[in-house]
């Protein structure tokens, strides 16, 4: 009820994992448990419980983000940029700016 736009997953395609075949089946239903819960909460990087890749080598140093967050965009943004001058030797500038929009001021970086 609180989403918009609702995608219906019918055919599992390409997961042979029968724990994830069933967290996704419940996931379709609308019936997913506490366990579920817990188990897919393992998937956040900053969970204790997660098993974070290893994003130094294939397939993840290439990955690309896909985010509706815009603060989540930024921050992988600056991480990388980061990662980028670190490994290159490239020196890293911050410049502040201030933009503006019409009349009103609005301090950013």
């Amino acid at each position: 009820m609180q989403f918009e736009t609702v995608i219906n997953l019918c055919q599992q395609m390409r997961m042979t994992d029968e724990t994830w075949i069933g967290i996704l089946q419940r996931a379709r239903e609308g019936d997913c448990s506490e366990l579920d819960i817990q188990e897919i909460r393992k998937l956040i990087l900053t969970n204790p419980n997660c098993d974070v890749p290893d994003f130094d080598n294939p397939p993840w140093n290439n990955a690309v983000l896909v985010t509706p967050r815009n603060s989540v965009r930024a921050a992988w943004n600056r991480a990388a940029l980061r990662k980028h001058c670190a490994k290159t030797g490239n020196i890293l500038y911050i410049v502040d700016a201030e933009d503006t929009v019409g009349d009103n001021r609005q301090n950013g970086i």
